[in-house]
């Protein structure tokens, strides 16, 4: 899957895709521009 889906919702970021080496990519940018903290994962989403 080529689509990343970034959902922020306050200060909650949510980041989807299916392709793990593109999200750590992308949090370490995050990382490097942004005060942020890796919580964990997200076991459910909107109860599903």
């Amino acid at each position: 899957s080529l689509i990343t889906i970034l959902v922020l919702y306050i200060n909650d970021l949510l980041l989807i895709r299916f392709d793990i080496v593109h999200i750590t990519s992308l949090k370490t940018n995050l990382y490097k521009e942004f005060k942020m903290k890796y919580l964990s994962l997200m076991p459910r989403f909107l109860g599903i």
